[in-house]
């Protein structure tokens, strides 16, 4: 979580920018699961991508420790490790989140 957590301290210092990419080798080796086709750092959480298609991205998510959006992402077998699912199709809500 730490390695993660850091990534969204290094986003939240750049709020004019938006969601960063980066490709798994840019990772810490912590993050970089079976299959991460990459992810993206938002300023509350990191999204690691791990199927996609035009329209959807599935994959785990860690929220930052002082996360105040609701979300509705499932637990996982690991403390604070989510299962995510966004589609572009949909609004945006806690069952779907960019």
């Amino acid at each position: 979580m730490a390695d993660a957590r850091r990534l969204i301290a290094e986003q939240r210092a750049h709020p004019d920018r938006d969601r960063v990419l980066r490709q798994p080798a840019e990772l810490p080796e912590s993050l970089r699961l079976p299959g991460l086709k990459y992810s993206f750092v938002h300023e509350d959480h990191l999204d690691l991508v791990l199927a996609r298609n035009p329209d959807w991205n599935v994959g785990a998510r860690i929220w930052s420790a002082d996360a105040k959006r609701g979300h509705a992402d499932q637990p996982t077998n690991y403390p604070q490790v989510f299962f995510y699912r966004y589609t572009d199709d949909a609004e945006e809500s806690a069952e779907n989140i960019r």
